[in-house]
């Protein structure tokens, strides 16, 4: 830990028996537990519903050369970003226009 900065937070995790490392610049409410949050700061929004799925062994290969390939660190954010990129993507495209487009 010591070629670390202190005002870092190292965390680590592991994905298909790999271990991925994730550096976090640290801030007041990580550092102190009860800290009160700042104004300007977002809200912190709790994850509660979970979502699993399978992969066939292509699209596990697929995954596993993409995230090997372009160094992603939270294969979990990643994934979660992409359904809903697409998801909105999606949504805005079906929505309703004053006019027909074609």
């Amino acid at each position: 830990m010591g070629k670390y900065p202190p005002e870092m937070c190292i965390i680590g995790f592991h994905y298909r028996k790999k271990l991925y490392i994730c550096k976090l610049f640290r801030n007041e409410s990580c550092m102190k537990k009860n800290a009160p949050q700042k104004s300007s700061q977002r809200p912190v929004i709790k994850r509660t519903h979970r979502i699993s799925f399978l992969m066939n062994d292509e699209e596990q290969k697929i995954l596993d050369k993409y995230v090997s390939k372009y160094k992603v660190e939270n294969v979990s954010k990643f994934v979660r970003e992409a359904v809903i990129r697409t998801a909105l993507r999606q949504l805005d495209q079906d929505r309703p226009t004053l006019f027909d487009q074609k």
